[in-house]
C-alpha cells in the first residue's frame, strides 16, 4: 500500500483534527504554541512525511538556531 493511500485510511479511521502520532487540539492548547507550523492540504504532507520536508527543516533550524 503506498505511502498516501495508507494516509488516507488513517484519516477515515481516526478522523478531525487528530493524527496517529499527535493530539495535535490538546497540544496546541496545552504548549500555548504561538509559532506553529502547519502545511495545507494541497502540499500532500501527512504525518508520515512531516521531518522530510524541507519547510519542516528549514523551521526547525530557526527553532534550535543552528
Amino acid at each position: 500500500m503506498s505511502a498516501r493511500r495508507a494516509d488516507g485510511v488513517t484519516d477515515r479511521l481516526f478522523p478531525g483534527p487528530n493524527d496517529l502520532v499527535v493530539d495535535t487540539e490538546s497540544m496546541h492548547s496545552a504548549a500555548n504554541v504561538v509559532d506553529a507550523l502547519s502545511f495545507d492540504k494541497s502540499e500532500g504532507v501527512h504525518h508520515c512525511a512531516y521531518f522530510t520536508q524541507q519547510k519542516t527543516l528549514q523551521k526547525l533550524g530557526r527553532w534550535l538556531m543552528v
